[in-house]
């Protein structure tokens, strides 16, 4: 220990560190190969770690029948010696994906998958909530595949609508399915939409390709743009990309999915062929075979003076009340300033004024048969529909009758066309994938692809 005392207190501080590194590493080295030493003669080598964790690395290394899809070798005809699959743990019923909490909106909704087990058989599968990642491989075709990503924003958008029409009215179960079909679809159109995308692109010389794109952007950038920014209340492109990022999405994607959609739009155009030429038969016969389509209930517009009773006032106060009311418009009051200073109705703001009702959507029965009797301008008097006294004045009314085949017969040509148009793009999407040799994969490969396209195609 002198030595490392005399050179801590030299004048030469890097000369003293070179000093202490030759004789404390060296002497560190020799104290830890002796300690291992001692340990070794005591109580052996304990090798089970090292055999327990070469078999876990063979047996991961093993191919495995769900193994995942196989990376691409460049051609065509993609060789899947074994795809990926992820399937849905529940029932036909539907299995669970919890909505994505608001404060990580780039990443997808938590979903219960299968996991398979590194080698093992299907009986070893786990069940455990898995976030579907962004960057999840979700389709192959050929070369390309589709990421989660890019179908999540439509899918997730779709399941807030979802859930505002239904809410808690349905099991978590339910919604899972839900969002497995959303899923599904989005997916076979994603597909689709690949495939007739290359396939235009086959048609199109490879150095103009560019050129096309960027005339495709120019539309882009004039007509959708600014749309975009409108929506996204946003100046810049760089705010808009930001706005999209908080979605999980970007405006290079966006830019990309309208590439593609006025690509995929040419080839519809081009490749569906449908009869055009509706005659006046045809509409005719649509119109009676339909004509429930096209009767209509009878309708009002009215006003209202409302007193509720309840809890604010009991029902002697509210009746004294509408009473009240009701006298100074008999008077000569306008109904309208009444309405707003007293009224309790939910259009008093707008001086009680309701717009067009239909027969029989108002639940107390007196008040319904009362609309649609009264004369016009005539106060009613007093209702009670059991949440408080109400006096009405009916201001227009059309009666119940059906549009005439004169009235309907533009609507009537435009729904045979547009069936016939729908029709006949299942029918040539259904052969082009029969006609396809690009092998695709997907996470929903237990059915054959040709049996997913008419479900995929539907209008929903």
């Amino acid at each position: 220990m002198c030595p490392v005392v005399f050179w801590a207190t030299s004048n030469t501080p890097s000369t003293a560190t070179t000093s202490v590194s030759r004789l404390f590493y060296p002497t560190l080295f020799g104290v830890t190969a002796a300690l291992g030493f001692t340990l070794w003669t005591r109580h052996g080598l304990p090798t089970d770690w090292l055999s327990t964790l070469d078999a876990a690395v063979a047996q991961a290394q093993t191919p495995a029948s769900g193994g995942g899809p196989p990376p691409s070798n460049g051609s065509a005809n993609v060789t899947q010696t074994g795809p990926e699959r992820l399937p849905p743990t529940a029932s036909p019923a539907g299995p669970q994906p919890p909505d994505d909490p608001p404060n990580r909106p780039r990443q997808g909704p938590l979903s219960q998958l299968q996991i398979d087990t590194p080698g093992g058989p299907r009986s070893m599968e786990i069940t455990r909530p898995v976030r579907l990642s962004g960057a999840r491989v979700l389709a192959r075709i050929g070369n390309e595949v589709i990421l989660a990503a890019e179908l999540l924003p439509q899918v997730n958008g779709a399941m807030e609508q979802f859930d505002k029409m239904y809410g808690d009215q349905v099991t978590p179960e339910r919604r899972e399915q839900q969002f497995q079909v959303l899923l599904h679809h989005e997916l076979i159109r994603a597909l689709h939409g690949k495939l007739i995308v290359a396939a235009m692109k086959e048609e199109i010389p490879h150095d103009k390709i560019g050129e096309v794109e960027k005339d495709i952007l120019k539309q882009f950038d004039k007509y959708q743009l600014p749309d975009v920014k409108k929506q996204f209340k946003v100046k810049t492109d760089a705010e808009l990309d930001t706005k999209l990022r908080e979605q999980g999405r970007s405006l290079k994607q966006m830019k990309r999915a309208f590439i593609d959609s006025m690509l995929i739009n040419e080839w519809l155009r081009k490749e569906v062929k449908f009869d055009e030429h509706v005659s006046h038969q045809q509409m005719f016969d649509y119109y009676n075979e339909h004509i429930k389509e096209y009767e209509f209930k009878a309708k009002v517009r009215f006003e209202e003076i409302r007193v509720n009773y309840g809890r604010q006032r009991d029902k002697a106060t509210a009746w004294q009340m509408i009473n009240r009311l009701g006298h100074q418009v008999y008077n000569g009051a306008p109904l309208p300033e009444v309405a707003k200073a007293h009224s309790d109705a939910v259009s008093s703001a707008k001086g009680g004024l309701n717009d067009w009702t239909s027969e029989g959507s108002i639940r107390c029965a007196e008040l319904d048969k009362a609309l649609f009797h009264l004369p016009i301008g005539v106060l009613s008097k007093v209702i009670d529909d059991n949440r408080g006294f109400v006096i009405v004045r009916v201001l227009e009314r059309n009666d119940a009758g059906v549009t005439s085949f004169q009235d309907a017969q533009a609507g009537i040509k435009k729904k045979i066309k547009d069936k016939r148009e729908q029709d006949a793009k299942e029918k040539r999407l259904t052969t082009f994938m029969q006609e396809q040799t690009v092998r695709a994969w997907t996470i929903y490969d237990d059915q054959p692809l040709e049996a997913l396209v008419p479900t995929a195609t539907k209008r929903r």
